[in-house]
């Protein structure tokens, strides 16, 4: 499974250079009213192309209000590839050779339980719907399959949830798109967040691969589940 390491957030907002580890369950953000914290949020978010919609898209505005120059924008998140199978189910999805460059230095970074920088490209102060790897030498950053290896981590990233305060509730009813079993596309409603939490705890629940849509096609004489 991949899995989020460290958030570096640098001229978001009014954010100018901070790292976030993630190294433990919860991470309390301690501060004053105006300090930021909702900005560190939020920058986390950013990172998200496919969050963009929500919050009416205020967080993927990085312009810092008290400046009348802003700076490049970077949001970079440092990921881990915890498993073997997944190293391969990239390299397969990508069509990555083995006696390429790229192939040798991924392997390694598996194996050595290194983390990968990706960041989410901005330019002239709007975040772009593209990503890319940093903190490498030239022959990885130019190798013809970095952009499909970066593209293969980021779709396989842990979801990046969002919520305002504690006064959401978890809905009585949370409803899925009625072809999701056979095509595995969730809908763009309001249960869009709920769907994802759904979606999230089937495949990291278990040790094992399992997901939502396999959990929706068992069979009757296979659907025995014990909730405790």
């Amino acid at each position: 499974m991949m899995r989020y390491k460290k958030f570096s957030i640098c001229n978001y907002k009014a954010i100018d250079d901070l790292t976030i580890n993630l190294n433990k369950s919860v991470i309390p953000l301690i501060g004053v009213n105006e300090s930021g914290k909702t900005s560190i949020l939020q920058a986390i978010l950013a990172f998200d192309k496919d969050k963009d919609n929500i919050l009416n898209g205020v967080h993927t505005n990085p312009k810092n209000k008290y400046r009348t120059t802003q700076r490049p924008c970077k949001i970079i998140a440092a990921v881990e590839i915890e498993d073997e199978e997944e190293f391969q189910d990239i390299g397969e999805e990508i069509r990555l050779k083995m006696d390429n460059p790229l192939y040798t230095w991924l392997k390694s970074a598996v194996d050595n339980k290194r983390e990968i920088f990706i960041m989410r490209n901005c330019e002239n102060g709007i975040l772009q719907k593209s990503y890319s790897l940093v903190n490498e030498n030239e022959d990885i950053a130019n190798n013809p399959k970095t952009n499909a290896l970066v593209n293969a981590i980021v779709k396989r990233l842990p979801n990046i949830l969002y919520f305002d305060d504690f006064s959401d509730r978890v809905p009585e009813e949370v409803t899925f798109p009625e072809n999701y079993k056979n095509d595995g596309i969730l809908g763009r409603g309001r249960d869009r967040e709920w769907q994802e939490i759904i979606v999230e705890i089937f495949s990291r629940a278990l040790e094992e691969e399992f997901s939502l849509t396999k959990f929706l096609n068992l069979t009757e004489e296979h659907s025995c589940i014990e909730i405790k």
